[in-house]
C-alpha cells in the first residue's frame, strides 16, 4: 500500500465540514465589496471611455507614444526579474538546506528590507543624494541627474526588498519539498517563480513613484513617462485606464490558472523543524557556514542600500512645516488605511473560509477564485480614477480611504491556506497519521473545523500589516485625490512637496514625514516575529485537486 493510502472500507464521507449555504453567506460580503470596489469602477471607466470627450484617449492608444510608455513601464520589471528569477532562488536553495539556525539567521537579515518599504522616501532621497551641481543662473538651484533613471534607482534602493520577498516565497516552496504530494522541488520553484514573474509585470505596468520622482526630477535631462503617470481625472484618461485594466486582467487570470491548475495550497506545519533539519550536522555544517556568511552579506547590502534612509528616518522629526497638522497627517496616512486594511482582510478571510471549507459548488469550489482573478493585480490607482472629481476634493474619511474595500490577494491567500490545512487534517477511520498539528479531536467531524482557525490568525495579522504598509506608502491615490490643490494631508504628498523643495535648494528631505521611526520599529519587530514564528513554518504544496472533506489522494 502506498504511503498514506486509505483503505476502501475506511473512506469517510465526502460531505464538506460545513453546509454549502454557510459558504455562500461567508462569501457574500466579499462579493458585495468586490462589486462596489472593483466591478462598478471598471464599468464606470468603461462607460466614460465611450463618451465623445474620451475620443482623444482612444486615438492615443494607437500611437507610438503609448507603446513607448507601455514598453518603458515594462522595462521597470527587467532588473527585478533578474533578482527574483536568479538571485532569490539560489539564495533560498542554500538557506533551505542550512538547517534551522541558518534559516533563522537569513530570515532575521531580511527583516529590515521587508519592513523598510518606503518607495516615496527612498526615491526622493536618491534624487537629493545623486544630484549634480546647479545648472542655469536662476535664484533656485536646479540639480541635474545625468546618469540615473528610475529603474536604476528602484533597484538601488529597493533591491534588498525584492530579494527579501523572493527568498521568503522560495523558502516556503522549498519547505514543501519532501512531502508526498510535492516531492519535486523544481516544480515547486517553477510555480512560485511563475507567480512572482506575473506579479512583477503587473506592478511594473502600474509604476508611478520612481517615474515621477526620479525620471521626472527637476533638472533631469532624460524625462520619461509610463501610462500611470499620464492618468488624470478626466474622460480622456478613461481609454488608457481601460487598456491597463485589460492587460492586468489577463495577467491576473494567468496567475489564477497557475494557482488552480498546479493545485497550489499553503500549509502551516506543526513544528519549526523541516525535512532538511534531520540531516546530520556533519553533512550540513558547510551549508550552515555558508548561510551565516550570506546573512552577514545581506546585512551589509541592506546597510549599503537603506543606511542613508534609516539615518534620515532616525534624525528626522516627521513634523510637516506650514499648515498641515500632525494629527491630520497621521490620521490620513496611517489610521484610515488601517481601518480599510482590517475590512479588506477580514472579509477576505471569511470568503476564503467559505470557498475552501464549505465548498459551495462542490469539489472544484476553488475555481470561484477565477471570478476575482481579473482584478488580482489591479492597484488602487486605477480604481481611484472612477471617483476623482477635479473640482471637488474628498470631504470625509471614507473619501480619504483607499478605494478598495476588499483584498483579492487576501482572498486567494486564505483560500489556499484553509485548503492546505483542511487537506492535512486526520480523518476518523482513514488510517492517516496526524501530520497537520491539529488536535486529534478535530478530525473528521464538522465540530473540528475550529482547528483550522489558529493557523489563520497570524496570516490575518500579516495580511493587515502588509495592506496597511502598502496603502500608507502609496503616492498615486493621494495624488489623484489632491489633483494639485494641496488639501489632502497625506504623508507621502507632504513629503513630496517638502522633499522636492529641499532637493532643489540642496537640502535633504525629511523622510520621517512618510514613515516615522516610532512606526518603523513596530513593523521591524512584527516582521521578525512573523519570520521566525510563522513564515518559517509555512510551506507551499502542490498536487491535483484534493477531496478536502475526505482523505488526501
Amino acid at each position: 500500500m502506498r504511503p498514506y493510502a486509505v483503505p476502501p472500507s475506511g473512506r469517510p464521507s465526502a460531505r464538506p465540514p460545513v453546509p454549502a449555504f454557510v459558504g455562500w453567506l461567508l462569501i457574500a460580503p466579499a462579493l458585495v465589496l468586490f462589486l462596489l470596489s472593483y466591478l462598478w469602477p471598471t464599468l464606470n471607466l468603461l462607460f466614460t471611455s465611450f463618451t465623445p470627450e474620451a475620443a482623444p484617449g482612444w486615438r492615443f492608444l494607437l500611437s507610438a507614444t503609448y507603446l513607448g510608455q507601455l514598453g518603458y513601464a515594462l522595462s521597470y520589471a527587467v532588473l527585478p526579474l533578474l533578482i527574483l528569477g536568479v538571485v532569490a532562488p539560489a539564495v533560498a536553495w542554500l538557506v533551505a538546506r542550512a538547517g534551522l539556525v541558518g534559516r533563522w539567521a537569513v530570515r532575521a537579515a531580511l527583516v529590515v528590507p521587508l519592513a523598510s518599504f518606503a518607495p516615496t522616501g527612498l526615491a526622493l532621497l536618491f534624487v537629493s543624494r545623486n544630484s549634480g551641481e546647479s545648472s542655469g543662473s536662476s535664484n533656485v538651484a536646479e540639480p541635474v541627474l545625468t546618469d540615473w533613471d528610475g529603474r536604476i534607482a528602484l533597484v538601488a534602493t529597493l533591491g534588498t526588498f525584492l530579494l527579501a520577498v523572493g527568498v521568503t516565497c522560495y523558502l516556503a516552496a522549498l519547505r514543501g519539498h519532501g512531502s508526498t504530494e510535492s516531492a519535486n522541488p523544481w516544480r515547486l520553484l517553477l510555480v512560485v517563480g511563475a507567480l512572482l514573474v506575473i506579479v512583477t509585470l503587473g506592478v511594473a505596468l502600474q509604476q508611478y513613484t520612481f517615474v515621477r520622482l526620479v525620471d521626472n526630477a527637476p533638472g533631469n535631462r532624460d524625462l520619461a513617462a509610463t501610462p500611470m503617470l499620464v492618468l488624470h481625472g478626466d474622460p480622456r484618461s478613461a481609454p488608457l485606464a481601460v487598456s491597463l485594466l485589460v492587460l492586468l486582467g489577463l495577467l491576473g487570470l494567468l496567475a489564477g490558472f497557475v494557482v488552480l491548475r498546479s493545485g497550489l495550497r499553503l500549509r502551516v506545519d506543526p513544528t519549526i523543524r523541516s525535512v532538511d533539519d534531520s540531516v546530520p550536522l556533519a553533512s550540513r555544517w558547510p551549508r550552515l557556514v555558508g548561510a551565516l556568511v550570506l546573512a552577514v552579506g545581506l546585512v551589509a547590502l541592506t546597510l549599503l542600500q537603506l543606511g542613508p534612509w534609516l539615518s534620515e528616518v532616525t534624525a528626522g522629526d516627521g513634523v510637516p512645516r506650514g499648515r498641515y497638522p500632525v494629527a491630520s497627517v497621521f490620521l490620513v496616512t496611517w489610521l484610515v488605511p488601517l481601518g480599510t486594511a482590517a475590512v479588506q482582510v477580514g472579509f477576505a478571510a471569511l470568503a476564503g473560509f467559505g470557498v475552501a471549507v464549505a465548498r459551495p459548488i462542490g469539489p472544484r469550489s476553488e475555481w470561484l477564485l477565477l471570478g476575482f482573478a481579473p482584478f488580482l493585480l489591479v492597484g488602487n490607482g486605477l480604481l481611484e480614477l472612477s471617483r476623482v472629481d477635479p473640482d471637488v476634493g474628498p470631504r470625509s474619511l471614507v473619501g480619504l480611504a483607499p478605494p478598495s474595500w476588499i483584498s483579492i490577494t487576501a482572498i486567494f491567500a486564505f483560500t489556499l491556506l484553509f485548503r492546505g490545512q483542511l487537506a492535512a487534517r486526520p480523518r476518523v477511520g482513514s488510517g492517516l497519521p496526524v501530520r497537520s498539528g491539529l488536535p486529534a479531536a478535530a478530525s473528521g467531524s464538522p465540530s473540528g473545523i475550529g482547528g483550522l482557525i489558529p493557523p489563520a490568525l497570524p496570516m490575518f495579522l500579516l495580511a493587515v500589516g502588509v495592506a496597511l504598509l502598502v496603502q500608507a506608502q502609496d503616492l498615486v491615490v493621494p495624488s489623484l485625490m489632491d489633483m494639485g490643490r494641496g488639501v489632502v494631508t497625506h504623508g507621502q504628498l507632504i513629503l513630496v512637496r517638502e522633499g522636492l523643495l529641499n532637493s532643489v535648494r540642496g537640502g535633504t528631505p525629511d523622510v520621517a514625514l512618510g514613515y516615522p521611526l516610532w512606526l518603523l520599529v513596530p513593523f521591524l519587530l512584527g516582521a521578525l516575529v512573523m519570520q521566525w514564528a510563522y513564515l518559517d513554518r509555512v510551506s507551499v504544496r502542490l498536487g491535483d485537486s484534493v477531496d478536502l472533506a475526505g482523505p488526501q489522494r
